[in-house]
């Protein structure tokens, strides 16, 4: 594909000049190669050499580096994947969901962490996020004041009465 399709389907190409490496003429000797050019595929090769510097890693992509899901996401980073955490609960119970949860932050801290480590120029932003499931806040408006005053603090993960990630 061209360098030119693939920029009208990925906002980001379009946000910073992209020059492809040239391919890969020649057979390649490597301890570990990795396909796909996206997020997990860079994280792996990132994180692998900083694991074992000495380590001959190989990334190879058959288009541009983020041509996939990676470089058509909205950019979000963030804790949601699909099923709402109590769905989660109910297909693989609380200990799993809360499991996942905590994992799906770690994730997020980390995409934060790597980026501000790496310098990369990104304008990327961390603020919280403030779920409300209007079924679950009863009346007066008490508790609205609570929850408000907790992410005014600046940290609110999770606020559900049938399940909380936390415990």
């Amino acid at each position: 594909m061209e360098q030119a399709d693939f920029r009208a389907a990925s906002y980001w190409m379009t946000t910073r000049d992209y020059l492809p490496g040239p391919p890969l003429a020649d057979d390649l000797e490597v301890d570990v190669a990795i396909i796909g050019g996206g997020f997990t595929g860079l994280s792996a090769a990132h994180h692998l050499k900083l694991a074992e510097p000495g380590l001959r890693v190989a990334l190879l992509e058959g288009e541009v580096i983020g041509f996939g899901a990676s470089g058509r996401n909205g950019g979000f980073n963030m804790t949601l994947f699909g099923l709402t955490l109590s769905i989660t609960a109910l297909r693989f119970g609380k200990s799993q969901a809360r499991e996942a949860h905590r994992y799906m932050e770690l994730a997020v801290d980390t995409t934060r962490d790597l980026i501000a480590s790496l310098g990369i120029d990104c304008d990327y932003e961390h603020p919280e996020v403030f779920f409300v499931n209007r079924r679950t806040i009863p009346w007066p408006p008490e508790p609205i004041r609570s929850l408000a005053a907790a992410a005014i603090r600046g940290y609110m993960r999770w606020e559900d009465k049938r399940f909380d990630p936390a415990t």
